[in-house]
């Protein structure tokens, strides 16, 4: 049971934050009003965690990830914070949204609209001419994003040539990106990156909340980029935190246990799917041989997902035990602090370095604690969305029992 409403304290407190950046806040702050920020999300995207910056230079480019300074607002021990902290996540089935944070703050002060002064922590990574990290860094800022872009719009741009008037100032900053991403794909393939297949669908409804279809849900090459430079922001932030401060909150995912490795191998034997034979290689290189021998076949769905179904779940965790799936060392959630805890938590530890107060930065065993309890929130988040669109999926073939379905089978029980 998710709770859908905040109660009155929440509320009052709310009331509380102004509604605008006021003078004062501009302190001790970076001021990267003047670069050319936009933000990539969603077509129906209604709170913006994240904006980017690119620049092209002399020695390679210059990234700027910009991410809300949601800590500015929502305080230790305020009544959000132990709201947000209850809730542990934003949850999203099907169409609707049951956030974190009161829309208030999630849509207002803490989004990064556009046209608007927002007030942000910027990770400013400096990337050779191969898109190989060379430095970074991490402000307290200020940005004014300059456009809210759809993923939608962006494909077009990228994949088809297609401008709208209203993106064609943009168009070199977005191929410009696109020749970094794709840079970093590489990079992160070369260092032991998985890619598994990705099957999410979208519910189309009407006004009145009747499911007019169901489509797969493919965010293309806008996607990807911002899935890289958000990769890389996570990575930077660990490497701060870790090397820093010496106490956070880390994104881990663990090797997979060989005997559910070779059961699932199997799994795959007995249906026909042939593995390719490859000597000395290590377990992440040789599930990317795997998906990649499969990757423009019928069969790329099922190897797919039994092999992911054989890995480990990725959780959070105070020791930075590194990443098996993206394949680093470091990593943690940075970079959506509206709609994750976690990525909360992180900003908080950091303002408590930034203002010398290391004695507020929770101890290994609350952070442990924070971890448990974010990561259970987070498996029934996932729990409850995919029901949902299980539910409404079915809706769905209901009233259309004329038409002919195709499924594909990934699995099979004894039951």
């Amino acid at each position: 049971q998710v709770r859908q409403v905040f109660n009155g304290k929440i509320v009052k407190e709310c009331k509380r934050i102004p509604a605008k950046v006021q003078k004062d806040e501009l302190e001790n702050r970076k001021d990267l009003r003047g670069l050319l920020t936009v933000t990539i999300d969603g077509d129906d995207a209604k709170d913006f965690d994240d904006a980017i910056s690119i620049v092209k230079n002399e020695k390679g480019y210059l990234l700027y990830v910009h991410i809300a300074d949601v800590s500015h607002y929502v305080k230790r021990s305020s009544a959000l914070d132990k709201e947000a902290y209850d809730r542990g996540l934003s949850t999203y089935p099907a169409n609707t949204v049951i956030p974190a944070l009161p829309h208030i703050l999630s849509n207002g002060i803490c989004s990064l609209n556009p046209n608007t002064k927002r007030l942000t922590k910027s990770i400013i990574m400096e990337l050779d001419e191969n898109g190989e990290l060379i430095n970074y860094n991490l402000v307290n800022s200020c940005i004014t994003s300059r456009k809210k872009m759809a993923y939608s719009k962006v494909n077009k741009l990228l994949d088809d040539g297609e401008i709208d008037e209203d993106y064609l100032p943009y168009t070199d900053n977005l191929k410009l990106m696109k020749e970094l991403s794709d840079k970093l794909t590489s990079i992160r393939e070369r260092e032991g990156m998985l890619t598994f297949s990705e099957e999410e669908v979208s519910i189309i409804e009407d006004d009145k909340g009747n499911i007019m279809g169901i489509e797969k849900k493919d965010n293309g090459e806008a996607g990807k980029i911002i899935e890289n430079f958000m990769i890389m922001a996570n990575y930077c932030a660990d490497l701060y935190l870790n090397f820093t401060i010496g106490r956070s909150i880390h994104r881990v995912h663990a090797n997979p246990d060989p005997k559910r490795l070779e059961q699932a191998k199997d799994k795959l034997t007995s249906i026909g799917i042939d593995l390719p034979k490859v000597e000395n290689i290590d377990t992440s290189s040789y599930l990317q041989v795997i998906l990649d021998e499969y990757k423009d076949s019928s069969e790329y769905p099922i190897v797919s997902e039994i092999l992911l179904q054989a890995l480990p779940r990725a959780i959070y965790s105070p020791y930075p035990l590194g990443h098996f799936g993206l394949g680093l060392n470091y990593y943690s959630h940075f970079t959506s602090p509206i709609r994750r805890y976690p990525d909360l938590k992180v900003q908080q530890i950091i303002d408590s370095y930034l203002t010398n107060d290391l004695k507020s930065i929770e101890s290994e065993e609350q952070l442990a604690e924070i971890c448990e309890h974010c990561s259970f929130k987070e498996q029934q988040a996932d729990l409850l969305e995919k029901e949902v669109v299980k539910v409404k999926m079915m809706d769905y073939v209901d009233s259309h029992k004329e038409k002919t379905y195709y499924g594909t089978i990934t699995g099979i029980d004894n039951e």
